[in-house]
């Protein structure tokens, strides 16, 4: 038996926020295929190596007949090199012009620079992705995500109920973000065709947020959302065709036993219900982002308190709202690539944590000691926890769930497979100026310092 019949890499270049095919491995039967494009040539080399756990005997018979083949591939591509119409294709830079695209399986996504545009993988216009719930403080964190790994503002279409709205404005007007009006709770008829024309010609969907942003969590609100979009891009699908979303939810096992955790479980299952949507769910744990929100940040500056009730040795997994967008920008642009070279596997969806750091309690305030050049302990706020649990029953179950949970996150497997795409803790800190006192949660919404395109550290 062959161990393994392919496995592919693609690699995806990146320079100031532009990002395009360079690179394509692939393994057939063990062999290796490398192709390189530079300028305006294309070198190809095969070499094959049989791996497999065959009789010796069986072994030679194999490999003389997969080296008979492997001299007729090369000497069917000596003869075609010299065709106007196979060095018009080399000389372009589509993916079309890479033989090796059919084998595409499973995919690596690393950076470096060169010159060349996203929009030349692709053939026709470049494609669009509808946005929903970025259009807040954490959204535009996601939105800055995006464009890390190539996604240009002109092909990203947000979805908000408020157009009109400064930060909208500046999203649109500033860095040219497409907006388009849509309420989730609005039913009617104009609202739906409002989405259904943001919807049109996109070739898929990120959904930051769509559950309730209120403190206390209003139960059902997010499937019926999910229900509305559900069905609209359902009527965009015909035949076998899917719509690729990509959700970000929560983390947690099956009894968790959180409504807010509960709210994007019930995104996920409406989405599964339907049979043309392909769902990709990234699964946070706590985001790094809500250390800067008013019940922590101050305390930890100014007192050097790090409040949060868990026990001081209790593990807690971090996710940067960054990453998510990262993660889901990666994601989708790798389905267009696929299918742009007919080679879509888009049959089943997919669940996965996402982490960039677990640390303890204790030592996220060492972390933040070190951030702020003062000094910081953890406190474990159970005085907090005790009136959480009296008046405000949703965050008592934020709390218990920190406390027990089981759920893990793999974050080398996850390393392994976005390269260079996940933060780490003291990374996060240092990327948001942590130890700037003048800064707070609301400087996550300024446009010209979250979404500029500065240098890939």
């Amino acid at each position: 038996m062959v161990d393994k019949i392919w496995k592919t890499a693609i690699r995806l270049d990146r320079l100031n926020g532009k990002r395009y095919l360079s690179n394509a491995t692939v393994k057939f039967f063990g062999s290796t295929e490398m192709i390189n494009r530079d300028g305006e040539t294309l070198r190809v080399t095969l070499s094959f190596q049989a791996a497999t756990t065959m009789s010796s005997s069986f072994r030679l018979a194999f490999l003389s007949l997969l080296s008979i083949v492997s001299l007729f591939l090369l000497s069917v591509a000596t003869a075609l090199a010299p065709l106007s119409s196979w060095n018009s294709q080399l000389s372009k830079p589509s993916t079309t012009a890479l033989p090796a695209a059919s084998f595409f399986e499973d995919e690596e996504v690393f950076f470096s620079d060169d010159d060349e545009d996203i929009d030349s993988i692709f053939n026709g216009p470049p494609p669009s992705i509808v946005v929903i719930g970025a259009t807040g403080g954490t959204g535009l964190r996601a939105l800055q995500g995006l464009l890390d790994v190539g996604w240009e503002p002109s092909r990203i279409r947000l979805l908000t109920r408020n157009p009109d709205a400064p930060l909208c404005q500046a999203l649109r007007d500033e860095l040219g973000f497409k907006l388009f009006e849509v309420d989730f709770d609005d039913k009617s008829d104009e609202n739906s065709n409002r989405l259904r024309m943001a919807l049109q010609g996109c070739s898929g969907c990120y959904v930051h947020a769509l559950g309730s942003d209120t403190r206390k969590v209003r139960k059902g609100v997010a499937g019926d959302r999910a229900r509305s979009l559900a069905f609209d891009i359902a009527s965009q699908c015909y035949g076998n065709n899917k719509f690729h979303v990509v959700l970000n939810s929560a983390a947690g096992e099956p009894n968790h036993g959180v409504n807010r955790i509960q709210e994007m479980h019930n995104i996920e299952r409406v989405c599964n219900e339907w049979k043309n949507i392909r769902l990709t769910s990234l699964r946070a744990n706590l985001f790094m982002e809500e250390f800067w929100k008013t019940y922590i940040r101050p305390s930890v500056c100014d007192k050097g308190k790090f409040s949060f009730s868990v026990p001081s040795d209790r593990s807690i997994h971090l996710t940067s709202v960054r990453d998510m967008g990262k993660l889901a920008g990666t994601v989708l642009l790798r389905d267009i690539i696929l299918k742009n070279n007919d080679n879509d596997d888009s049959s089943s969806s997919r669940v996965m944590n996402v982490a960039g750091d677990v640390l303890t309690a204790e030592e996220i305030a060492a972390v933040f000691s070190k951030a702020q050049d003062s000094p910081c302990r953890h406190s474990s706020g159970r005085a907090f926890a005790w009136f959480c649990r009296l008046f405000f029953r949703d965050m008592y179950q934020i709390i218990r769930f920190y406390r027990r949970t089981t759920e893990t996150t793999d974050i080398p497997k996850l390393q392994q497979e976005f390269p260079g795409l996940l933060t780490d803790f003291k990374s996060f800190l240092d990327e948001t100026d942590w130890g700037n006192p003048d800064l707070s949660y609301a400087n996550f919404t300024d446009v010209d310092r979250l979404l500029s395109k500065s240098p890939r550290p």
